[in-house]
């Protein structure tokens, strides 16, 4: 008889607990000359526009780029005020290396290549407005960030069960054994019995010769 493994329900177990990720950010400040900042910082196609012009720049997805605004005012050409927007844009690395390498990579640009890019893409969504880069910093700075973590883990017992069908299977060659035993005590009574009919056969052709003899001298003194 073998054993089979039978899998019960399976438990899970749910845990979440909270680590410290530390990024290295990516910081660009472009300063830049505008008519109205308004119209570019309430408008969200323009600030995802400018989101793109940078993630153009900075040879990453517009999805990874962040950007926050922050102006001033001050007073230009004759007697006219010139407002200045410096956008913040920002993005994340985990490996300090490749922050690194892309802060030079971005360093390496003037404000004439941040003016074109991101003059392109406010054109591509619409704004007629005037917009120049004028002055271009770039950092890197770390940022640590807690971050949850769920960690489910799954488990399931094991029971061992007898199987069923074996255990009829092996009854079914025990009667089988037990038939074939039968049929040989059968055969050797039958041949027993033709061994005593034997010697009974026997008894009687001895009596007759003895028998012979007796007769034989009643008929000599008859006939005398």
């Amino acid at each position: 008889m073998s054993d089979v493994e039978i899998p019960c329900q399976q438990a899970t177990t749910t845990t979440q607990e909270t680590v410290e990720v530390t990024y290295h950010v990516v910081q660009v400040n472009l300063q830049m000359t505008v008519e109205n900042p308004d119209v570019i910082t309430q408008n969200t196609s323009l600030v995802n526009a400018m989101r793109r012009g940078m993630a153009n720049l900075l040879n990453v997805s517009a999805d990874a780029v962040t950007v926050t605004f922050e102006t001033s005012r001050r007073l230009g050409g004759p007697r006219r005020l010139a407002t200045s927007l410096t956008a913040v844009f920002s993005v994340s690395f985990t490996d300090a290396t490749a922050a690194e390498a892309k802060r030079v990579e971005v360093e390496a640009t003037t404000p004439a290549d941040a003016t074109q890019e991101i003059g392109a893409v406010l054109t591509d969504v619409g704004y007629q407005g005037t917009v120049e880069v004028v002055g271009k910093t770039v950092a890197v700075v770390e940022e640590k960030v807690q971050v949850p973590v769920t960690t489910v883990t799954t488990s399931a017992a094991v029971t061992t069960s007898s199987a069923a069908t074996t255990s009829s299977t092996s009854t079914s060659e025990s009667s089988s054994t037990t038939s074939t035993t039968t049929g040989a005590d059968e055969s050797t009574s039958s041949s027993s019995s033709t061994e005593e009919v034997t010697p009974t056969h026997t008894d009687d052709a001895m009596g007759q010769r003895l028998l012979l003899p007796t007769l034989l001298a009643i008929l000599a003194v008859s006939s005398l």
